[in-house]
């Protein structure tokens, strides 16, 4: 996953907002495993000190 932020955290969360996964997030980039999860959508919340920003992922 690669980010505009400079530093900070991504978090992963499912439909029902339960995290599932979080990763720190390094010069713009953070790496996560999702391979456990199942087929579905999720959300990733990215943050940093300049702000967040939420996303969807979709895993097919």
């Amino acid at each position: 996953m690669n980010t505009d932020a400079v530093d900070g955290n991504v978090t992963v969360f499912d439909l029902f907002g339960k995290q599932l996964a979080t990763a720190q997030v390094y010069e713009g980039h953070a790496e996560l495993d999702l391979s456990d999860l199942a087929q579905g959508v999720y959300f990733a919340r990215i943050a940093s000190d300049s702000g967040a920003t939420t996303i969807k992922l979709v895993k097919e």
